[in-house]
């Protein structure tokens, strides 16, 4: 998906949940923490290749 090595490019779409803030103690902490996982991932991932110019 890179463009960098001559790729089109591409784009990655991830799934949360106000869960991953709220946390939801006693309900389903398990769901929520998987989906804090994914915004992690995402937040991290998007400033790892911001340098190589994908548009939004």
């Amino acid at each position: 998906m890179s463009t960098r090595h001559g790729g089109p490019g591409g784009r990655i779409v991830n799934v949360s949940s106000r869960a991953s803030v709220l946390g939801s103690p006693g309900e389903y902490v398990d769901y929520a923490m998987s989906k804090g996982a994914i915004d992690t991932l995402t937040i991290g991932l998007a400033k790892e290749v911001a340098a190589e110019g994908a548009s939004g």
